[in-house]
Parts: C-alpha cells; structure tokens; sequence
C-alpha cells in the first residue's frame, strides 16, 4: 500500500506548466555535461567502517526479495521504450504504474530506482525541460536544484537533465530527471532517485547516466492493445478489460494520468484541479478484513495522514463487498481529501481511489460514493 500511494501522490496534481529562461550549461570535459549551482555542497556519503559490502562495494546492501533478477542487456516496454538498466538492478511491476521499475539493491531500507513516465508538451525540449521545472520547484517540500546538464545517448541524442533534493515523508531525497523527447509531442521522463544519506551519489548517479544513454523511445515493437488501460462504453461505463468497471459520473471524461497503469476519470477543472478516480490492481494473499487493517494502518504510521472515518463496509449494486477509507493530507501543498475503495477481486483487490481538493469534498466525494457502489468486479 506504501508504494501504491507514492503512484497516487504523482497522479493527484497536473499543474499547468509554463517556460521560462533556461540556464546556461558546462561541459566538464565529456559526453555528460554538467553546470553547479552556487551552494552546493561536496559531501560524499562514506560507508560506516565495518558494514558488509556487496559485489557493488554498497555497505549492508542486498537484492530485493522477491523481485525478478533482469538478464544482463535491454528492458523493453513494447511500443514505447528501451533502456539498459545497471548491472545487478532487478526490474519490478509496481502496482498501479504503467511502466516497470528497475530498482537498486537495499542499504538501510532504502532502494535505489529508475522510474520512466511519458507526457505530452506542445512544445520543443528546452521548453518542457523549464516548464517542468518551474512545476516541481512548486509542487516538492525544501526542493533545491544542485545541478542542471545534458547526456548524448548512444544513438546521438542530446538529453537535458535536472539533479535535485527534496523533502518526503520526513526524508530527503536526490534525483536526477532526464528528458527524451519522442514523436507527436510525446516525452519520457526517466528520473533516477536515491537517499540522500544512504546512498552515493557519486556511485549511483553515474550508473543512471549509463542507464540513460542507452535509452531509445519509439524502436520498442508493437504497442499493447490500448483498450486493455480503460474505456467508456456506450452505456457510461469506464471499463478495463478482465478487471473492472463503474459508472462514470456526469461531465467527467477518460485521459491519462502520467504514470499510471490505466486511464482514469476526471471532473471537469476548479481552481486548477481535477478531482478523478483511480484504479489500481494489487496482488495480496490477504482476507479482506486484514488488507484494510494493514492499509490502514500503514496511512496513518508511514504517511502521516489524517483518518476521517475507520473503515467501513460497502457493497455494491451488484453485491460486491468492499470497505471504504477517507482521509485528508497535503500533497505538492494542496489540501486534499481522498477515498480508498477496496474491493475483494478473488486472487487480487481493486483499489478505486477519489482524491478531490478539500474545498470541493462536500460535492466530489458524493459523486465518488456513487460511482463506488455501481463497480463490478470482471475478474
């Protein structure tokens, strides 16, 4: 449920994005080039004396659990991209996001990842590169830009990218964001990111900048049948193929939201945002009655969050049984208000997510209580 909410926090707020001047850049000498923001400061993150260390050199660093180790060579998303991760990364499903993770190993419970995205921009490289970050300097808690460059991928394109820390859940993070444009307007983000304290930036960030010059968008084979992420259909239903469906509320329509794994429903814009539903699929060996208690849980221990009501049961028009939690935080500093919708699927829970601004709650999370209850499960 953790990660699922991090895909959540990205999808929440789609700000509108303006351009402004660019910064100069410097070569420092290769292919990566790099300029400094004034301030920042040189620290290297030394390994504790007497940690074990992994075939990385990592201190008290392993493989995650579970996960799938990737052959040596490319990882493919059929019909959008390739890249190369680094050696030993483990390539990952993440519920709810639309493109696989390639993760690092684990140092003091933290993991190294690379996430890849892909947006639309009306306008050329330079100006979207500015225009995002116009965005994050708003929407990300302490955010400071250290480093701004450019990679030339091995097929000979130039790729801006941004190194920046910010503050979540109490922790501080580096990234580093590149930018790989693509045809009809289309961009790919792939944004790099690592523990400030726990791992090296010194180690990790040029793995990425490896992992990036591999990257090529658009020679990845056909794409996936795209009514497999989610339609309306003629009777005003959103429904993905051999999962789910709900009635749509009125006025709302289907579009992408950047990262997820299927479309979603979005109201018409107030005061610069779309309350929407969400839907993400989980596998869990779980009952019902013990994924909600530790989804509840893991909100208000590891998010922070404030509970409105425990939960509760719901069913649905059709008889499916599911509960329901609301809770209220800030995201990007945006107040707002969300709603879990869990539903048993059988081998896996749907999880129908509402988010609406605080200030539209009283009308939007009405709307979202009848939409949940008209969900069938087509499992």
């Amino acid at each position: 449920m953790y990660r699922l909410f991090i895909v959540f926090v990205f999808l929440l707020v789609l700000p509108g994005l303006t351009a402004c001047d660019g910064a100069d850049q410097s070569s420092d000498g290769n292919d990566t080039k790099e300029s400094v923001t004034p301030g920042e400061s040189a620290e290297a993150n030394e390994p504790t004396a007497g940690e074990d260390s992994n075939a990385f050199g990592e201190p008290g660093s392993v493989l995650r659990e579970g996960a799938a180790q990737i052959d040596d060579g490319r990882h493919v998303e059929p019909g959008a991209f390739s890249y190369i991760p680094p050696e030993g990364w483990n390539i990952e499903t993440m519920p709810g996001m639309r493109y696989k993770l390639a993760m690092g190993p684990e140092i003091n419970g933290e993991t190294a990842n690379i996430n890849v995205v892909e947006e639309r921009y009306p306008g050329p490289i330079d100006d979207y590169v500015e225009a995002s970050l116009n965005s994050i300097e708003v929407m990300l808690q302490e955010f400071e830009l250290d480093h701004r460059g450019s990679i030339t991928t091995d097929t000979g394109e130039v790729s801006p990218w941004l190194e920046f820390r910010h503050l979540q859940f109490g922790q501080t993070y580096r990234q580093r964001m590149y930018f790989f444009a693509a045809a009809d307007n289309m961009y790919y983000l792939m944004t790099c990111t690592i523990h400030s304290v726990h791992h090296d930036k010194d180690v990790f960030f040029p793995r990425c900048d490896n992992a990036a010059k591999s990257f090529r968008a658009g020679d990845a084979g056909p794409a996936p049948d795209a009514s497999r992420r989610g339609f309306i259909t003629d009777e005003g239903r959103f429904k993905i193929p051999e999962l789910v469906s709900y009635e749509v509320p009125e006025g709302w329509v289907a579009d992408e939201a950047p990262g997820s794994e299927y479309l979603a429903t979005f109201a018409p814009e107030h005061d610069g945002f779309r309350s929407n539903l969400v839907v993400v699929k989980e596998d869990s060996e779980l009952d019902l009655e013990e994924y909600t208690r530790v989804s509840y849980r893991e909100l208000i221990d590891e998010l922070g969050v404030d509970i409105i009501d425990d939960p509760a049961p719901l069913t649905t028009a059709s008889g499916v049984e599911g509960r329901r939690l609301e809770f209220t935080h800030d995201v990007f500093h945006i107040p707002l208000r969300q709603v879990f919708y869990v539903y048993d699927g059988g081998p896996y829970y749907v999880l129908l997510v509402c988010s609406a601004h605080d200030s539209q709650a009283e009308l939007m999370l009405p709307t979202c209580d009848a939409a949940a209850k008209t969900v069938q499960i087509d499992s």
